[in-house]
């Protein structure tokens, strides 16, 4: 709906609606509702750390953009905080990374954690490195990815494949990205309870090998980093947990 143009407000939708409560969420709030209601097999452990029950925890989703949300609690009452998160500057961490800052800005007045961090982001980190003399794009992959309706998911599978040395290229940023600012949200909140990444590109990207360069990232956080090691890392599996969590708070709203 944010894309379309459309402006929604709760007074008058319930108005329209015949005067029954309306509560207006976005996805990844929703999503911080759903993992509360969600059984431990939809979840993948990155880290088990030692979460403290009743905690702050956040809630990361990489997709069409990138989502933030922080959960706290009023007595045993949930309470999500909204933000923008994923427009905030992006923080490079090496020369690469500085240089695909500069790259960025040519085309975006305003480099963020979600230009980097999301489909469209890893087109962008691909076409970085090709464009940079950093990855040689061989003709059938170039032909693969104009060919392809979502381009980013043809350099993804690439990569977790090992096909194309420039796709696991892209990917490594990606995730090493990804885990960095799952751990920037974790200090920011003090998520001790935990950390939930969510959106499409998770499940099937953190495993193995790419979920310990994410959990590399997320704990590399200096004299902060034992501090990092005791906060659980979940991967949310279920493609419904931001409806799950919808449908948690409308009961709530009897």
């Amino acid at each position: 709906m944010t894309n379309i143009g459309w402006t929604l407000e709760e007074a008058p939708l319930s108005r329209e609606l015949g005067g029954g409560p309306v509560r207006l969420l976005n996805d990844l709030e929703a999503a911080a509702y759903g993992v509360l209601h969600l059984p431990r097999d939809e979840f993948r452990v990155l880290a088990e750390g030692a979460g403290i029950r009743r905690g702050n925890l956040g809630v990361i989703g990489a997709g069409t953009g990138l989502g933030e949300a922080l959960l706290t609690w009023c007595a045993d009452v949930p309470l999500v905080i909204a933000s923008e998160g994923g427009h905030a500057d992006f923080a490079p961490h090496d020369a690469t990374e500085f240089a695909l800052v500069e790259w960025l800005g040519r085309s975006h007045t305003h480099v963020s954690w979600e230009h980097v961090l999301s489909g469209p982001g890893i087109l962008w980190l691909y076409e970085f490195l090709r464009d940079t003399g950093r990855g040689d794009e061989p003709p059938e992959l170039r032909a693969r990815i104009q060919a392809a309706l979502e381009p980013a998911m043809v350099i993804t599978r690439s990569a977790l494949a090992a096909e194309f040395p420039i796709c696991v290229r892209a990917l490594e940023i990606f995730v090493r990205a990804y885990g960095a600012e799952a751990g920037n949200l974790a200090l920011k909140g003090m998520t001790l309870a935990g950390v939930y990444v969510t959106g499409g590109i998770a499940p099937d990207v953190l495993t193995g090998a790419w979920a310990e360069r994410f959990m590399h990232a997320f704990v590399d956080k200096g004299r902060y980093a034992e501090l990092m090691r005791r906060i659980p890392v979940r991967v949310v599996l279920c493609e419904k947990a931001s409806l799950v969590g919808a449908c948690a708070v409308a009961r709530a709203l009897g």
